[in-house]
């Protein structure tokens, strides 16, 4: 059985989070065709603007990935950013949270554990910058996962509905 360790990420893992943002998205878009375009990560400009976006992530103040790495493998991430209350909106309870805003581990790997490892460490991520809750959305559909979160203890607060017209 192969050990799974979860760490920050760094520069080196660009490439291959390019891939797991790749397949995550496909993951998706397969199951979401109504909403979500397949898309075409051979262009060398869209890679570039993929490896941007993540470098800003893993190098931000309020953000971070974590990647879980077998054997100097990454094999999943979860991508995090860190929400501040805003003073001036004072219909709301302020709250520091953070927000989950995505998290996938790589086929081969799943159902071996390695997403729960990666849920908690974002947890303990969030509450060491003082984040007093972790927030997500997700898609939903039966293949999705729903109740890979509500097994993680996560419930629903607030949906999105929709109705073809």
């Amino acid at each position: 059985m192969n050990t799974t360790t979860i760490r920050l990420a760094e520069d080196p893992d660009l490439d291959t989070l390019c891939d797991l943002y790749y397949e995550f998205h496909e993951f998706h878009a397969q199951h979401l065709p109504n909403y979500l375009h397949t898309l075409d990560y051979s262009s060398a400009k869209e890679r570039e603007e993929l490896r941007y976006k993540i470098k800003d992530s893993i190098q931000g103040n309020d953000s971070t990935i974590l990647v879980g790495d077998c054997s100097g493998r990454v094999i999943g991430f979860a991508e995090l950013y860190l929400k501040h209350p805003d003073p001036t909106n004072h219909a709301f309870v302020p709250k520091q949270y953070a927000h989950l805003q995505s998290l996938s581990v790589t086929e081969d790997f799943r159902r071996e554990g390695v997403g729960n490892q990666l849920l908690q460490a974002a947890e303990a991520w969030a509450r060491h910058r003082g984040a007093v809750e972790l927030r997500l959305d997700i898609w939903e559909f039966s293949a999705g996962p729903l109740g890979f979160y509500e097994k993680s203890g996560y419930h629903t607060f607030r949906r999105t509905l929709a109705k073809n017209l």
